[in-house]
C-alpha cells in the first residue's frame, strides 16, 4: 500500500496545489523515492510553512542550508526553548508542524544547539499540548525519545545529588535545611529534571527589571489616563505588558492602592486563563503568553482620599520565579469630588 500510495504522489504531483506539492515531495524524498527537486524549491512570499519545507527540500536534495535561514524563524521561549513561528491552528503554517520541520532540518544539519533548544520546548510546553493532535504528538515523541531514552531504549530514573547528599526519588517533597553559602548540585541520568532555586526577601525600594517581561501601570478615570484619582468615581488600574520572550504558566501580580476596593472583578479576558482578586493585589494568570503587548484592565473604585503607595507590578514564571520583570513603585493621589 505504500509503495502505491507513493507511485500515486509520485504521478500527481504537478496537478496538487503548491502546499500539498512540497508535503507530497518532502514525503516522497524522505521515503527514499528519486525525484527532481529543482521544479518546487522557490516558495511564495509570506509563507512560512513554504519557506521552511522549501529549506528542508534544499537539504534533501544535497544543498547546504546557512544556519540563519533556519534560525530567523525560530522564537526563544523564557526558559531558553525554541519554537517556530506559527499559529495554533490549521495545519500547513501552525507551529507544531513547523517546529518539526525546523528540527528535521537542525538535527540533518548537526546544529545540537538548536535541537537541544527544541527539545527543551517540547519538554516544557504542556500548556501548548491541548492545540496539537495525536500525530502531533506522535511525530514529537518519535524524535524525542531516542534522545532522552539510554542506549538499552529505557528511561534510566534520575537522581540529585545536593552537598553530599543524594535524593533519588524524586516524586516527593524534598525539603533540607542548607546552612553553607554555596550549594553543589549533580544530576544522574538521562531524564529531565526541572529544578528551581530562589531566595526571597523585602525589598523597600524595587527597581524596574525589563530584560524579560516589561511591565507598565496607568490609572485611568473617565477614559482618560490620570496621575490622580477622584474619590467615589469609578477607576481602572491599566496594566501594559511587554512579553519579549513567550513563556508557559505566568502570573501576573498587580497591586492595588489602599484607598481603592474593586468594581466589576471580570475574568478570562486576552491572553489570560484565571483571575483571583484579593484585598491587596489582583493575580493574573496566563497558561500559555504569546510575545507581544498585552493589556490588562482592573476596575477599582477609589474610597478614601490622601497619599498612597501603588507597589511593583510583577510578572514572573510560576515555577521559576528568577525569571520576571517588574515596575517600579509609584504614589496615588486620591482627593475629593
Amino acid at each position: 500500500q505504500l509503495e502505491k500510495g507513493l507511485t500515486w504522489l509520485r504521478q500527481n504531483l504537478a496537478a496538487l496545489s503548491p502546499a500539498e506539492q512540497r508535503s507530497a515531495l518532502l514525503t516522497l524524498l524522505e521515503c527514499g523515492v528519486n525525484m527532481d527537486c529543482k521544479p518546487y524549491l522557490n516558495p511564495p512570499k509570506n509563507a512560512l510553512a513554504h519557506m521552511l519545507a522549501t529549506l528542508r527540500l534544499r537539504q534533501l536534495c544535497g544543498e547546504k542550508i546557512l544556519r540563519d535561514s533556519l534560525m530567523r524563524w525560530l522564537l526563544p521561549t523564557a526558559t531558553a526553548g525554541l519554537q517556530a513561528i506559527g499559529s495554533d491552528y490549521g495545519w500547513y503554517d501552525c507551529r507544531p508542524q513547523n517546529t518539526l520541520l525546523a528540527y528535521d532540518i537542525a538535527s540533518d544539519a548537526g546544529w545540537n544547539d538548536i535541537t537541544a533548544g527544541i527539545q527543551r520546548f517540547w519538554l516544557e510546553s504542556r500548556s501548548s499540548a491541548n492545540h496539537r493532535n495525536t500525530l502531533e504528538t506522535a511525530q514529537i515523541l518519535l524524535r524525542l525519545l531516542p534522545k532522552v531514552m539510554g542506549s538499552e531504549g529505557q528511561l534510566p530514573e534520575s537522581s540529585l545529588t545536593i552537598n553530599d547528599v543524594s535524593f533519588g526519588n524524586l516524586s516527593q517533597k524534598i525539603q533540607m535545611n542548607v546552612t553553607q553559602q554555596s550549594m553543589k548540585i549533580t544530576k544522574n541520568g538521562h531524564g529531565p529534571v526541572y529544578l528551581a532555586v530562589w531566595q526571597e526577601w523585602q525589598n523597600p525600594q524595587p527597581w524596574a527589571v525589563d530584560s524579560l517581561f516589561k511591565v507598565e501601570t496607568r490609572l485611568e478615570q473617565g477614559g482618560q489616563t490620570v496621575t490622580s484619582l477622584r474619590k467615589g468615581q469609578a477607576a481602572e488600574l491599566v496594566l501594559t505588558l511587554d512579553a519579549l520572550k513567550s513563556a508557559g504558566y505566568l502570573v501576573v501580580e498587580v497591586p492595588i492602592p489602599a484607598s481603592c476596593g474593586y468594581g466589576a472583578k471580570t475574568q478570562h479576558t486576552g491572553a489570560e486563563s484565571h483571575r483571583e482578586y484579593f484585598w491587596d493585589r489582583t493575580a493574573i494568570f496566563c497558561e500559555d503568553l504569546p510575545t507581544g503587548r498585552h493589556t490588562f484592565r482592573i476596575a477599582l473604585e477609589p474610597r478614601f482620599t490622601g497619599s498612597f503607595t501603588l507597589n511593583s507590578a510583577r510578572a514572573e514564571l510560576m515555577y521559576f520565579p528568577v525569571l520576571f520583570g517588574r515596575n517600579e513603585g509609584k504614589r496615588v493621589e486620591v482627593l475629593e469630588h
